[in-house]
C-alpha cells in the first residue's frame, strides 16, 4: 500500500487570449470558452481579463463599458488586470530592435489608463513582444525597483523562440514572472535570480 500524498495547493490559472490564440480560435474556444474577457476572484484578489486582439489591437466598446463597471465594483479589493498589447510604446526603452516589438494597445488607451490610476490597480500584465519591461502610468520606463507610486504596467517576455531586446533591461524572464505582496502591497514583481536587488 502506498503512502497517502500530501495535497497540492491549489493554483489559479485565468486565460487570456492573445495574437497566436487567434490563429487557432476554435481550438482555445474549445479548450477555454467563449467568455474572452471576465473577473475572477481568488483571496482578497480581483483579476479583471481584457482581450485586445480581435483584430484591431484595442477593447470594443462593450468591453471597455463591461471594464469600467467592473472598476466601479472593485472597492477594498487589490485588482489586477491582463491583456494581451502592453500599453504604452516602447520608444525611450529602445535598444536594438524596436520595430520588431509588435503593436501596443489601440482606443481607449488615456481611458484605460486613467481608470486604472483612479481606481489604484495595482498592476496591469501584457505580454506581445517577447520583451520584458515595467512602465509607470506616463509611460516611463522603469527598472529601478517596484516602489514607484501607481499602477505598474508590466510587459513579460512570451515563451516561445524568439526573444526580441527592445528594452535595457539585463535579463529576460522567458515568460513568467514572480509578483510577491506583502499587506495588500506588490514588493517585487520579478524574480531576483541573480541576488543583486534589481
Amino acid at each position: 500500500k502506498s503512502p497517502k500524498r500530501p495535497a497540492l495547493p491549489r493554483v489559479v490559472v485565468v486565460a487570456c487570449p492573445g495574437n497566436h490564440e487567434r490563429k487557432a480560435w476554435i481550438h482555445y474556444l474549445r479548450h477555454f470558452g467563449p467568455d474572452t474577457w471576465h473577473r475572477v476572484e481568488f483571496g482578497p484578489f480581483t483579476l479583471l481579463s481584457l482581450d485586445s486582439t480581435h483584430g484591431r489591437d484595442q477593447f470594443t466598446p462593450a468591453q471597455f463599458s463591461w471594464f469600467s463597471q467592473q472598476m466601479q465594483n472593485s472597492a477594498g479589493r487589490a485588482v489586477l488586470v491582463q491583456v494581451h498589447h502592453p500599453v504604452f510604446p516602447s520608444e525611450t526603452a529602445l535598444s536594438g530592435e524596436a520595430k520588431g516589438s509588435g503593436g501596443i494597445l489601440g482606443a481607449r488607451r488615456a481611458e484605460f489608463i486613467k481608470s486604472c490610476v483612479d481606481h489604484d490597480v495595482i498592476a496591469v500584465l501584457s505580454g506581445h513582444w517577447h520583451s520584458d519591461a515595467v512602465f509607470d502610468s506616463t509611460g516611463r520606463l522603469r527598472d529601478d525597483g517596484p516602489d514607484f507610486p501607481g499602477p505598474k504596467f508590466i510587459v513579460t517576455t512570451t515563451l516561445g523562440s524568439e526573444i526580441r531586446r527592445v528594452t535595457r533591461w539585463p535579463k529576460s524572464y522567458f515568460g513568467w514572472r514572480l509578483l510577491t505582496f506583502e499587506a495588500g502591497r506588490m514588493v517585487s514583481y520579478t524574480a531576483d535570480l541573480d541576488g543583486d536587488g534589481k
